[in-house]
């Protein structure tokens, strides 16, 4: 999605799109069960005064490490944690044709009202080089990026399942707490 922001009319931006809309790193919300049950899938493919700068990802175990006075380190492993997805970006306030001002700002609290974790239990999916995350959106932050180009620059916080992670979202809040993890190994260390 190549973008131009034009020199002679601050804060105006042109957008060049493909017909389908793809592009790589498609960041996608699904409602009412997703792919095949969607009905009104609202994602980024579709025009939005916004440019996705910047994306990270972070995954990490629930581990649990103690050592003792014989020189032994006991691991204890439950699982993986859920990981974090920044994705951080660009709302421009307006578009090439003038039109009202403040219009990325409003797209982008548009998109966290209707995609929100507390919505239903919305689920995300982001497809980062053909790997599908799924995961909720917990969180936006959006600042002043620039005054003379009129630009918002926006963090969203999406909170990821594991990778083989199989939690329903709408069962997720009356799911019962899981048994508590047993110690699964007792390595030896110097």
């Amino acid at each position: 999605m190549p973008t131009s922001i034009i020199q002679s009319r601050p804060g105006k931006i042109h957008m060049l799109m493909p017909d389908d809309g793809a592009v790589p790193g498609t960041l996608i919300a699904w409602k009412d069960g997703g792919p095949g049950g969607a009905t009104g899938a609202a994602d980024f493919r579709k025009p939005m005064p916004i440019t996705i700068t910047g994306i990270g990802f972070n995954q990490a175990v629930n581990i649990q490490f103690m050592p003792t006075l014989k020189k032994l380190v006991y691991v204890y492993a439950f699982g993986d944690k859920m990981g974090l997805i920044r994705l951080s970006g660009l709302a421009f306030d307006n578009n090439c044709d003038g039109g009202e001002s403040g219009w990325g700002t409003r797209a982008l609290f548009d998109y966290y009202q209707e995609n929100r974790a507390v919505r239903d239990g919305q689920v995300v999916r982001i497809s980062i080089a053909g790997e599908v995350i799924t995961g909720f959106l917990k969180g936006m932050d959006i600042s002043l990026s620039s005054v003379e180009f009129k630009t918002m620059g926006f963090v969203m916080h999406i909170a990821t399942l594991p990778r083989k992670g199989r939690i329903s979202p709408s069962a997720a809040a009356s799911a019962p707490a899981p048994a508590p993890a047993q110690a699964t190994a007792g390595w030896s260390g110097i």
